[in-house]
Order: structure tokens, then C-alpha cells, then sequence
């Protein structure tokens, strides 16, 4: 009896490990949309979906019930003014305005865009919400970011849907 236990709990850790490998893997691999960067004159802008389990992992009860849908927005550059540019009032005020969610032909503004405290002195991170559409019935979904502060560029993150609901299955398996 002591040996089928240990065996079956090694198979649940290992089940764990192989999900938390195909999940870092999916969001490594360009191709998946998961994680998209532009440069733009010298400044970066990467998008990184943030799959549905990501801030309670091991909770499935909690994941089902989750309706949101988050990226992280982070902008890099080795420009000497981009402190300056961060320290403006556009730059972490009225967010919600400059971040939208498209989902064939629906435009939906977030319920919470908010500036990330990291101490990054070459960069700035914003954390976005949208309340989660229904992506299963979706075709085409796409992150549009109206920057006027740091590249005055309105910027398109195409996403695949099928990758988005792939890594939210991994995440909430972990």
C-alpha cells in the first residue's frame, strides 16, 4: 500500500513538473503570440499575456471562477529621457484610455490599467485588466496600445486565441 502511494505521488509531482515545462515553453516560443515585442525607434515594447492561474496557482477552485484577462505592458530604452518621460502625468494617469481589447470587431476598454512599482529606472511596466470575453467563441483578438508618451505610436499586439486558452490550461494545472 506505502509503494502504490509513493508512486502515485510521484506521478502528481511529475504530471506538475511536465505542465509547468510545456507552460514555460508556450510562453517562450515567439510563434505562440504569448509574448510579443516591438522596437520602435530604440524603445521596446513587449506585451506578455498572463495566463489565467497566474496569481493563484494550485487554487482550481478559484481559477474557474476567474473573469479576468491580464497582460504586462513593458517598455525599455536606454534613452537618456526616458525618466523624464516616465515621470510624466500621462505616463501613469488615465491608462485605461490608452489600452484596448479587440475581439473580432468588439472594442473593449480594460477595468484596470495600473503603472507596476518595479524600481526600473530604464523602463516602465503597466499590469492591464479586461473583464475575460468568452475567447472560445472568438476568431481574432488583438492588445492595442495608444501610446502618446514614450514612442507617440498606436501599437497592434496580434494574439492567437488557440495559444491564449493553451497556456490558461497549463496555468491552472500547475
Amino acid at each position: 500500500m506505502k509503494k502504490r502511494m509513493i508512486v502515485i505521488a510521484l506521478l502528481i509531482a511529475g504530471c506538475g513538473n511536465s505542465n509547468r515545462q510545456q507552460l514555460q515553453r508556450l510562453m517562450q516560443d515567439r510563434n505562440t503570440g504569448l509574448v510579443t515585442e516591438k522596437n520602435i525607434g530604440g524603445t521596446v515594447v513587449t506585451c506578455t499575456y498572463l495566463p489565467r492561474c497566474w496569481d493563484h496557482p494550485r487554487t482550481p477552485a478559484v481559477a474557474e471562477e476567474d473573469s479576468e484577462l491580464s497582460f504586462k505592458v513593458h517598455i525599455r530604452a536606454d534613452k537618456p529621457d526616458m525618466r523624464e518621460k516616465s515621470a510624466q502625468q500621462a505616463a501613469n494617469y488615465g491608462l485605461e484610455e490608452v489600452f484596448q481589447l479587440v475581439t473580432d470587431g468588439d472594442t473593449l476598454s480594460p477595468v484596470i490599467a495600473q503603472r507596476i512599482a518595479n524600481g526600473n529606472m530604464g523602463g516602465v511596466e503597466y499590469l492591464v485588466t479586461w473583464q475575460r470575453p468568452a475567447l472560445e467563441e472568438k476568431r481574432t483578438a488583438s492588445l492595442i496600445f495608444k501610446d502618446q508618451v514614450f514612442t507617440t505610436t498606436r501599437l497592434v499586439f496580434p494574439l492567437k486565441i488557440n495559444s491564449l486558452l493553451q497556456s490558461d490550461s497549463l496555468s491552472c494545472r500547475l
